[in-house]
């Protein structure tokens, strides 16, 4: 089978040679009716002259047609005829731009009509509707001429390219669109800004980059399920979209931050209305499967040309500002400016720091006792981690664990806290003090190793520390997420003979039909209920309760953050079990705690 392009190249070559053979008008140049005619009588003549040329021109799987200099139809081939869905005796003789529903023919966008200026060859991509469908075509025109070069005709040709456009379509909405929620991407975005920032640089114009991150989202996730929070994020998706005007992008770059893509601000003020305004929206409740949910955001903005004179510095600038603007406050936004930067560099060094902090031995534990409300006497500690660093000196714990939460940090330093608190309170024993229970605090992520288990009973097999006297402490998030995976790794926890306490209760979603199918052994009362104990009645009747719920579930309590005689007293006379505050001690180190624990012999 001949090619196309050769196809076209070869009969346009045989219909001159038929031509010249044919022609009767001698040397003169003919008229405009006389090249039509002769035209017609040429088309004929190949037809009969090669019907096997003229059966591939009617056949190929192109649309084809030849027009004459007044644009009418002088052949059709059965393809073209098919996607325009009508016979062949509505189209020859036709006008080319009736049939093919052009309304620009006299324009030079018309191909015929450019080829019929001299342009020689034109091709081109256009949508047309044939036979009520949609399609993408790339069309073709070529001029067909005689032995004296004189125009006599535009071969077109359709070539359908629908399918490979529809590919690329889905090729496209894969690499710049978001998945989920089917908002453009971090490529699509960075494409996006580049584009706008070559403008506004042309321009001396102005454009906000902002970062958006959901405050607290993770707790979502952990307590709700993975599915809730996608819903979540799908509806966020939607209502960012109602803020932001058609020019400007909003994108989901990742887990629950956004950017957004501002190209046609003329003041900082237009870009903190926006803010306010998506900040707001969000405020708004989501309802879904029944639960009400509030969501607080956290935006950084950063300016072209104020912040940066590139498109990485002003993407990297918004990124800081709303790490700063999470650090103040929830519910924020916060314009980059010099000291944003300042402090983004100290959270960078201070997670540099954090990596080497094991190595460099910087961690040490301290032990808060807990005691027994009734007879005073200590019961357990529990380990709390601290860190002295060597040029910046001591971290406070609010600081470093929520690095370590986010850059996974935390599994290691969690498996030093636990093998150190074993091997110290094994040294304890070892030394005959009465053996007491030591609670170690457990971040999700540790739950979630694959061999946490297996770690955890190495450890107390290296130790030789009695698995009985250890315990772990969980949050109710941990709790939740992944249920039936944590209820199942508690309980092998629980075969080893280790107590698990639940910290923190009452501050989230609790639910008393989760309570009793958790293994747990103690209820741990949050500190923020123990504050106004004495004087306010909400406090109190929490607690009472609290107390109360445990007993009926045959658990131990505990109450931290005991400050006051006036809050143990009342915890007394609620019959709460243990308490643990420093009124009673601050957390010491273990030559501290040594020399506590001989004053109770």
């Amino acid at each position: 089978m001949i090619g196309y392009n050769k196809f076209f190249d070869y009969w346009f070559h045989y219909l001159v040679k038929v031509k010249n053979k044919y022609k009767s008008i001698g040397n003169k140049k003919p008229a405009k009716a006389l090249i039509n005619k002769d035209l017609y009588e040429t088309l004929d003549m190949l037809k009969t002259t090669n019907e096997e040329l003229y059966q591939i021109f009617n056949l190929t799987a192109d649309g084809m047609l030849v027009i004459d200099p007044d644009y009418n139809i002088l052949r059709i081939n059965e393809t073209l005829l098919a996607l325009l869905g009508i016979d062949r005796e509505k189209a020859e003789g036709k006008k080319c731009f009736d049939i093919l529903h052009c309304t620009n023919y006299h324009t030079t966008n018309c191909p015929a009509n450019g080829v019929l200026s001299g342009m020689g060859k034109i091709e081109y991509e256009e949508e047309k509707i044939f036979n009520k469908e949609k399609k993408y075509f790339v069309i073709t025109a070529t001029s067909l001429k005689n032995t004296e070069g004189q125009l006599i005709g535009v071969v077109e040709t359709f070539k359908d390219v629908t399918e490979l456009k529809q590919t690329e379509k889905e090729i496209k909405k894969l690499i710049y669109y978001d998945a989920l929620t089917e908002l453009p991407n971090r490529a699509y975005f960075v494409m996006q800004f580049e584009k706008a920032f070559a403008v506004a640089k042309a321009k001396e114009g102005m454009l906000a980059v902002m970062f958006l991150d959901l405050d607290d989202f993770k707790y979502i996730n952990d307590t709700f399920g993975h599915s809730i929070g996608d819903k979540m994020l799908k509806n966020v998706a939607q209502r960012l979209k109602t803020i932001i005007h058609d020019e400007d992008v909003v994108s989901r770059i990742g887990g629950d931050e956004f950017t957004i893509l501002l190209s046609k601000i003329k003041n900082m003020d237009e870009a903190a209305n926006v803010a306010e305004a998506l900040l707001n929206i969000l405020q708004k409740p989501f309802h879904l499967n029944e639960n009400e949910f509030v969501l607080s955001a956290s935006i950084g903005i950063s300016i072209y040309p104020m912040d940066g004179d590139d498109t990485e510095t002003i993407i990297k600038h918004a990124d800081m500002a709303m790490y700063q603007a999470k650090k103040q406050d929830i519910n924020h936004y916060k314009f980059f400016n010099s000291s944003t930067k300042k402090d983004f560099s100290n959270h960078f060094n201070l997670v540099n720091h954090l990596r080497n902090a094991i190595e460099r031995d910087e961690f040490f534990l301290t032990y808060q006792p807990q005691y027994d409300i009734r007879s005073g006497h200590i019961i357990g500690v529990e380990a709390l981690i601290r860190w002295n660093n060597a040029k910046m000196g001591m971290i406070s714990p609010t600081e470093f664990i929520p690095l370590a939460e986010d850059t996974s940090l935390i599994v290691p330093i969690g498996r030093w806290v636990l093998q150190t608190a074993c091997s110290q309170m094994k040294s304890l024993q070892d030394e005959e003090f009465p053996p007491i229970r030591v609670a170690v605090n457990l971040s999700i992520r540790q739950l979630h190793q694959p061999d946490f288990v297996e770690m955890v009973r190495d450890i107390v097999k290296e130790t030789g520390f009695d698995p009985n006297w250890l315990e772990f402490e969980i949050t109710e998030s941990i709790a939740l997420d992944k249920f039936n995976y944590n209820i199942s790794i508690l309980n092998q926890l629980k075969e080893m003979g280790i107590k698990i306490s639940l910290d923190d209760f009452g501050t989230g979603y609790s639910s008393l039909s989760y309570l009793k199918m958790l293994p747990i052994d103690t209820l741990k009362i949050d500190k923020a209920f123990i504050q106004n104990l004495a004087i306010d009645p909400s406090n109190k009747a929490i607690s009472s309760a609290i107390i109360n719920l445990s007993h009926t579930l045959h658990l131990g309590v505990i109450a931290e953050g005991i400050e006051t005689n006036e809050q143990l007293q009342c915890l007394r006379e609620q019959n709460c079990d243990y308490v643990q505050g420093f009124l009673l001690s601050k957390p010491m180190q273990l030559h501290e705690l040594r020399k506590k624990l001989q004053s109770f012999s």
